[in-house]
């Protein structure tokens, strides 16, 4: 029997991965592209225990993103940060079962002073 997709969110400490997923057809939403309708902030305690780092470091500080599925495509896209590297994303790829995927650098999941300069430009655009 074929392994099926998978889709949810995940956070990368460098040493660990933490996961969550599931099935594109349970607890997700839109049509053609599956997204789990898992959110960062609601599981952060229990993956910052699989992380072995505490929670209360902030959610955001720590490399993150999603899986997603395309069902047109039938393939995966993981969405992801500046801090995640090529042979994370197809680790990551193997863990959500992916057979066929995507990766798109997405602006939620930035860490470390990319964020920070996003933010000094937004803080810097005049707007008061």
């Amino acid at each position: 029997m074929a392994r099926q997709p998978l889709i949810g969110i995940w956070w990368n400490s460098g040493q660990h991965l933490a996961i969550f997923a599931h099935p594109w057809g349970e607890n997700a939403s839109g049509q053609t592209i599956r997204d789990s309708n898992l959110q960062h902030t609601d599981l952060w305690c229990q993956a910052a225990r699989g992380l072995g780092i505490s929670s209360t470091r902030e959610y955001f500080d720590i490399p993150r993103g999603r899986v997603l599925f395309d069902r047109t495509k039938e393939q995966g896209i993981i969405l992801h940060g500046n801090a995640t590297s090529p042979i994370r994303l197809k680790k990551i790829a193997r863990l959500f079962q992916l057979k066929e995927w995507t990766s798109r650098l997405d602006e939620h999941y930035l860490t470390g002073s990319i964020l920070n300069d996003l933010f000094t430009d937004f803080d810097d655009s005049g707007d008061e």
